[in-house]
């Protein structure tokens, strides 16, 4: 999961003890393991959100959307 430290202190001098230290600016990628839950729970890292899908993939994820409830029904 990527994760994003809550400011740059903890940046420098958290890591984990797998992934290791976060990158130099952004988020990293860090297992979703007992560790990470715990940094989690004390606030000292966030879950980056995901970017919902854009434009043509969007649509093409309703399109089947209703084809399958279309299809349920008839």
């Amino acid at each position: 999961m990527k994760v994003i430290p809550k400011d740059d202190t903890i940046r420098n001098l958290i890591r984990h003890p797998i992934a290791g230290a976060f990158r130099s600016e952004g988020s990293s990628d860090w297992p979703d393991d007992t560790f990470t839950a715990r940094r989690i729970a004390d606030g000292d890292i966030t879950v980056e959100e995901e970017a919902p899908p854009e434009g043509d993939a969007v649509k093409k994820e309703e399109e089947k959307s209703d084809r399958k409830s279309r299809a349920r029904t008839e």
